[in-house]
């Protein structure tokens, strides 16, 4: 029986073995990722890294974080609820914190201190290629109504191969949810602070950089920006969708300057949801930035909807038409935009993309289903687009998945996973890239699974997996709810992130982007791979 930190039924194992269980692992399956995850919604603050964290690493990231005034108090030290993670740094902090008694938005990034992370944990050859977001609901109230919120951002690093970048990041940060709006930048901006200005006119014709008093930890402000439908008070549209051309904009001036996206993570909590996309430079600048695609779905909606914006967003979208309406219950999907698409450059209009919102039926709502998923991704594969990274947009309590491709000459094979954990039981599931005819993939998986999550963790397939090719029952990938215990809830168990991410490498398949589905506070993490 669990104690107050949950024990077995947090970890699915004694807490107590975890280490070793996971050392074991790593000496079958090799050690070569790296798992960040951000518990500033937590009291002490704290950074969690799970991996191959050599001493000299943990030393220089401690060096960092205490040079900074606000986090001089910083000491590794993990305690019973850090079992699950290799290193933990206490009384951190890397957002603005709960904001109590304060007009600062909450929990919003401190951009300078975490580009500097990204570039000390890039000078130990570890380069950052996706941001899952891990969170869910931590409480509601007696009418079912959602009292907070919690939002753990996690980033995925593998060891450096291609030397195509620079060690310096860039770090976008979107607040929209804030009068003025703003778009925020930390990292070395140079003379992109003029021309974003340029960029962003079309859009919003009062944007300047100008920074405030609530924006020391950023380098440059753009505000009075507007790159989501914002608050959307006493009106239909949906709130704080993205704006796809105005994305498109921002994203290719940043691209101009040999910025490349690589990853998009996503801060929040309590509602509030805080959209970033990192950036790593070319260390050749002098090459033509490749074409971008820019996608949202909008499945939390009558029709639902898969948006597009970039120069080929209309030939993608009749060719995504085309495909879906060969998945189950797409039959209707058509090429179609309306008042509320303005700011998108074409539209795929009734698409099924996640179990939406699965009135009168035992299906978890907006999960998002395999079949549409890999359809998508194959479709745009084959018009040459790969996922680089899915920032996700939403705030008081919606969830926007959002995509951000880029035009290659080879697109490799895609797959995807998704996580089920704010259920019972957890699940783990997989689906796409022909992972159904590896044989040895799945077995491997349950070994870590069942290893890690305890013996109970089952691979097997029901009604409600059915457009996935692999599943896993009983898993148990974060805390959970954390019912009648001290842990925070949804908060992911880094070896158990690692080791399944371990074992995916070794049959070939690299994570490029992490989305976020879900509604209404509920959580979804999804990781999209490449093929390597």
């Amino acid at each position: 029986m669990g104690g107050i930190c949950g024990s077995k039924s947090t970890y699915g194992i004694d807490r107590e073995s975890c280490k070793a269980a996971t050392d074991g692992l790593r000496r079958k399956y090799g050690c070569d990722i790296l798992i960040m995850c951000i518990k500033d919604q937590n009291y002490p603050g704290k950074l969690c890294l799970s991996g191959a964290v050599s001493g000299e690493m943990r030393n220089a990231i401690t060096q960092l974080l205490q040079s900074d005034p606000k986090n001089k108090d910083v000491a590794q030290q993990g305690d019973k609820y850090d079992l699950m993670w290799e290193c933990t740094w206490r009384s951190t902090t890397l957002t603005s914190g709960h904001s109590t008694f304060s007009l600062a938005k909450s929990y919003f990034p401190k951009g300078k201190l975490f580009v500097k992370l990204l570039d000390t944990i890039a000078s130990f050859g570890w380069g950052l290629a996706a941001a899952p977001n891990f969170g869910g609901v931590e409480s509601r109230d007696e009418r079912g109504n959602i009292a907070s919120c919690v939002d753990w951002p996690v980033l995925i690093f593998y060891k450096e191969e291609n030397l195509q970048y620079s060690p310096e990041h860039l770090f976008f940060a979107v607040k929209d949810s804030n009068v003025p709006g703003k778009l925020c930048a930390a990292g070395p901006v140079a003379d992109m602070e003029t021309a974003m200005v340029e960029a962003l006119k079309p859009f919003s014709k009062d944007v300047r950089s100008e920074k405030d008093s609530y924006d020391d930890d950023y380098d440059v402000v753009w505000r009075n920006t507007s790159t989501t439908t914002g608050m959307q008070m006493m009106s239909l549209s949906k709130a704080y969708f993205p704006k796809g051309k105005t994305n498109v904009a921002l994203l290719s001036c940043a691209y101009s300057f040999g910025w490349r996206a690589v990853a998009a993570p996503n801060f929040g909590g309590i509602g509030d949801s805080w959209p970033c996309v990192i950036f790593r430079r070319l260390k050749d600048v002098s090459q033509p930035p490749p074409e971008i695609l820019f996608a949202a779905i909008k499945d939390s909606n009558i029709p639902g909807k898969l948006c597009f914006s970039g120069p080929s967003a209309e030939s993608v979208t009749d060719s995504i038409c085309g495909a879906l309406t060969k998945v189950a219950d797409n039959g209707d999907v058509k090429s179609e935009a309306d008042s509320y698409d303005a700011d998108q450059d074409a539209v795929c209009r009734n698409v099924k993309i996640t179990t939406g919102m699965a009135a009168f039926s035992s299906k978890l709502p907006y999960f998002p289903r395999s079949d549409s998923m890999n359809c998508v991704l194959n479709t745009l594969a084959e018009e040459g687009f790969q996922v680089v990274a899915c920032p996700n947009f939403g705030g008081m309590t919606d969830s926007w998945p959002t995509f951000i491709f880029e035009k290659r000459e080879l697109v490799p094979p895609q797959m995807f996973l998704a996580i089920k954990d704010e259920n019972y039981p957890g699940k783990v599931c997989l689906g796409g890239g022909g992972i159904a005819v590896d044989e040895s993939l799945g077995p491997e998986l349950l070994e870590v699974l069942q290893t890690l999550c305890g013996p109970s963790v089952q691979q097997t397939t029901d009604d409600y997996d059915k457009t996935f090719d692999l599943a896993f029952k009983n898993t148990k990938v974060t805390t959970g709810p954390a019912t009648f215990t001290a842990s925070k809830p949804y908060w992911p168990h880094g070896f158990v992130v690692e080791m399944i991410l371990q074992v995916l490498l070794k049959h070939g398949w690299r994570a490029e982007g992490g989305p976020k589905f879900g509604n209404d506070g509920t959580t979804w993490p999804g990781i999209i791979f490449q093929k390597v």
